[in-house]
């Protein structure tokens, strides 16, 4: 049965500072991360401080998965048990943080350890844990029972199949210890490391090209320079700042600044290029936006849509809708991709709203990404899979369905949104 201790004193503190070998668990708040359980036990690493506090010097390479959880969230746990004598196990469980060599503090606690550990480049960080509870658990009161092997007693506690652990040995009787051999499972290698699941036939896919990809409301055509006047009318008006608020560049006010920007764009190979052409409305057949496959990775079957700029008369329209999905189309269908990837600065919430109207799943946020027009800009990422694809296909074109329309391309009944089913997410 369990005692709980307010603090380590007297015979309990005599039995953890005797120990040779401890265990130190911690783990990252995500669900579906790993706990990090590692031994420690090099002499003269470990040490109370006072009756609540204790430290010890990590000088191996499991710490870092420690330091990591300790920086996130400042949980640990620690684990003393004896490998000699009657069978007892302490557990310290509290809050710890980490202490390097730059911190003012390291000089006062390095002088509280043995010399081998106070070595320069000896260690990797000093890890400091402030108790709130320490466990104890051993035989009931009154009853002896005789030392059973280190096997026996991690077993009955509930450690799994550890396999035979010897105990202590002076430093000229140390012993390499074995090696645990595992075998491989489904979804892990020959190491028994989890791996991803096996993408059968899969071989890289064909680069992207400008081609003319033809649709109900809106013509994606390759970028010439034929259609710079048009875009020029279209998105570099004196009332068209804010569409290049979040652009690497601010708006061009001459037609030949916007040409030099459109010029690097079908010079840079990293990049393919389109002119987004309505064939309604106001601007029917008239160059009004524009939009480019970026980060293209044939091998891994991943590209990204980016640079996305629709003109006003382009914007909240089906034709805009219609667009993205075309450039969609083509990569799922046409080209056999698995990712496409759609990126906007973190505070261009038109873009954001979009991405997720359109299916996209929010991935996360790069922070400190980019440098553009002299601010920082914190990215978000949003993606949808081969997986997701039908899916949203099927939204699209639900909602591009001309049921749902007039004759002057205004909607009938309310949009729902296109939005990936939650199964999916």
């Amino acid at each position: 049965m369990a005692k709980v201790h307010a603090r380590v004193e007297g015979r309990l503190r005599e039995f953890v500072e005797r120990q040779r070998m401890f265990f130190v668990a911690s783990a990252p708040l995500a669900g579906e991360g790993h706990v990090n359980l590692s031994p420690r036990g090099i002499p003269g690493t470990f040490g109370m401080l006072d009756e609540t506090t204790f430290a010890w010097v990590d000088t191996s390479g499991s710490g870092s998965e420690t330091i990591a959880h300790l920086r996130e969230n400042g949980r640990i746990a620690v684990m003393f048990c004896a490998f000699e004598g009657a069978p007892n196990i302490v557990r310290f469980h509290g809050r710890g943080r980490v202490v390097t060599i730059y911190d003012e503090e390291h000089a006062g606690l390095a002088a509280r350890f043995a010399e081998p550990a106070r070595r320069p480049g000896g260690h990797r960080g000093r890890h400091r844990a402030d108790l709130r509870c320490l466990r104890l658990r051993r035989p009931a009161d009154g009853v002896r029972r005789r030392a059973r092997p280190a096997r026996a007693v991690l077993r009955s506690q509930g450690a799994g199949r550890l396999g035979r652990v010897p105990p202590p040995q002076e430093p000229h009787q140390h012993r390499r210890p074995a090696r645990l051999r595992l075998r491989p499972r489904a979804g892990r290698g020959m190491t028994g490391l989890p791996v991803g699941k096996p993408v059968p036939g899969w071989e890289p896919r064909p680069r992207p090209e400008p081609i003319t990809l033809p649709g109900r409301y809106v013509e994606v055509r390759p970028l010439t320079s034929a259609q710079y006047a048009d875009l020029h009318a279209a998105t570099c008006g004196p009332s068209d700042d804010d569409l290049w608020t979040y652009r690497p560049i601010p708006r061009p006010e001459t037609l030949p600044g916007l040409w030099m920007h459109l010029a690097a764009h079908l010079e840079d190979p990293a990049l393919v290029t389109f002119a987004l052409v309505p064939r309604e409305g106001e601007r029917a057949g008239k160059a009004s936006g524009i939009a480019s496959y970026t980060r293209i990775e044939e091998a891994h079957g991943q590209v990204e849509v980016a640079g996305v700029l629709f003109g006003k008369a382009l914007q909240r329209t089906r034709a805009a809708t219609e667009a993205i999905s075309l450039l969609m189309r083509h990569a799922f269908d046409d080209l056999g991709y698995r990712r496409f990837e759609w990126k906007c600065d973190s505070l261009n919430e038109p873009s954001r709203r979009a991405a997720l109207r359109l299916g996209f799943v929010e991935e996360g946020r790069f922070r400190n990404h980019m440098v553009t027009q002299g601010r920082n800009r914190d990215t978000d990422w949003f993606s949808v899979t081969d997986a997701e694809w039908p899916a949203v296909r099927a939204a699209h074109e639900r909602w591009l369905d001309p049921a749902s329309f007039d004759a002057d391309g205004r909607q009938t009944q309310p949009a729902p949104g296109i939005i990936v089913p939650e199964c999916l997410r």
